[in-house]
């Protein structure tokens, strides 16, 4: 009996795990709970832990969801109790973790939760301590000349594919060298067998796949540009992700609901209503809202310029109740002590992220559905999609600071209306209820 009071000791560090929810001011029983389950999941003394165990905690948590064991809120808040213990063991050096320079980690976030990733991006700056490679840095540096916007976004997916050289025994900055320029593109083949075998597995969507490849597309076309490389990299047809746009419409009794569960839960409530109502007046981007300044407001006219990185500046027009809610925002922005004269701002002084405006409408959803049932893009479709059923293929195109028709011509499937008053010679519709 005594051997197996000593064995449960060594397994469950109950002192450290109390210490850490001291520090963290969590006194429930079921954050010790999960953390204690962490460990009898694995059977390992802390020491012993390894980012492959977490891996198949998580992997757990999600099948237990999966199955109905417990809700998408229990999962992502166990996960997110379990990452920051283990980034805290890393931190006091009990035990050495190199999660937050996993990739696999973040295959976790998409379906659980962005604000939760926001977050974490954050812990990673901090912590992640080896400098970055240099072509990396040269790599950021050009996106930066050339306009990009959401660098960082860039950098984290084509660190995906640094971390699958790292595991091959390779660095990225040997690709600076024209004379590895063709190993570049074998190195570029075997990570597309690897994408696709996640993909099989279902370890991976798609559309994600596209995203990791698009960064490294970029990569190639920096080094195309550089002169190193003579010849541009062209995504395979099979692991070009299509995006999900069903179900993207939002009826308008929904949106009440999204905005009454901001007005209601809300700690930023002016902050946050004024961005959802931009976005669902005006159906601009959410990194169009990031850049916005002081300056490309005209409270005058009602008006708004907006740029993103794939649309020239354009002026959009607000209504007289949206201008209202953005006004007594501007009342209070002071109180956010502006480091910048950026317009929507974080709690800290500094411009909101994209992922700062993804939180606000996941934090809708939560309230209203317990789910994330509409990003910010569900509204910016909706807008298109009704301005295409009142004034035409044109007015949409404008709206949404589209450069080519083929970007608004998606938008068509969602307009029958349109679709049976311009492709057809009759409307059978229209004769019928004659």
């Amino acid at each position: 009996m005594e051997a197996l009071d000593n064995r449960k000791k060594d397994l469950v560090p109950e002192d450290l795990i109390n210490d850490f929810l001291i520090l963290k001011n969590d006194k429930r029983v079921s954050s010790f709970n999960t953390i204690r389950d962490f460990f009898l999941f694995n059977g390992k003394e802390v020491c012993n832990l390894r980012n492959q165990n977490c891996i198949e905690y998580f992997d757990y948590l999600t099948r237990n969801h999966l199955y109905k064991l417990s809700t998408k809120i229990s999962m992502e808040r166990k996960m997110s109790l379990v990452y920051h213990f283990i980034n805290y063991l890393d931190e006091k050096k009990i035990a050495r973790f190199t999660i937050l320079n996993d990739p696999r980690y973040f295959d976790y976030l998409p379906k659980t939760s962005k604000k939760t990733k926001s977050k974490l991006s954050k812990k990673i700056k901090s912590t992640i301590k080896k400098p970055l490679p240099e072509a990396m840095k040269q790599y950021l540096e050009y996106l930066q000349r050339s306009n990009y916007h959401s660098l960082d976004e860039y950098r984290k997916k084509l660190f995906y594919f640094i971390k699958f050289l790292e595991d091959r025994g390779k660095n990225i900055d040997v690709f600076l060298d024209s004379n590895n320029s063709d190993l570049l593109f074998q190195e570029i083949i075997a990570f597309e067998d690897m994408l696709s075998l996640k993909i099989v597995r279902e370890e991976v969507q798609k559309s994600t796949v596209k995203n990791y490849l698009s960064a490294l597309q970029l990569f190639v076309k920096y080094l195309l540009d550089k002169g190193v490389v003579s010849r541009k990299y062209i995504i395979p047809a099979h692991l070009r992700g299509k995006p999900n746009i069903a179900n993207l419409y939002v009826p308008s009794e929904e949106i009440i609901k999204l905005l009454n569960s901001l007005y209601q839960h809300s700690n930023h409530v002016l902050r946050d209503t004024a961005i959802f109502l931009l976005i669902v007046d005006t159906g601009c981007r959410p990194i169009e809202i990031v850049n916005l300044t002081l300056g490309d407001l005209n409270q005058v006219e009602r008006t708004l310029g907006l740029i993103s990185g794939k649309s020239k500046k354009r002026i959009v027009k607000i209504s007289k109740e949206v201008i209202e809610v953005i006004k007594d925002f501007l009342e209070v922005r002071d109180s956010y002590e502006p480091d910048s004269d950026h317009f929507f701002l974080k709690r800290n002084g500094g411009k909101i992220s994209y992922d700062g405006i993804y939180g606000i409408f996941r934090f809708a959803n939560i309230k209203t559905y317990g789910e994330m049932k509409y990003s910010p893009y569900a509204f910016r479709h909706t807008l298109i999609t009704n301005v295409m059923d009142e004034h035409g293929f044109q007015q949409a195109a404008k709206l949404a600071g589209h450069e080519t028709w083929k970007s608004t011509n998606k938008y068509l499937y969602r307009s029958k209306k349109r679709l049976l008053d311009n492709t057809l010679k009759y409307n059978p519709l229209k004769e019928k209820e004659g």
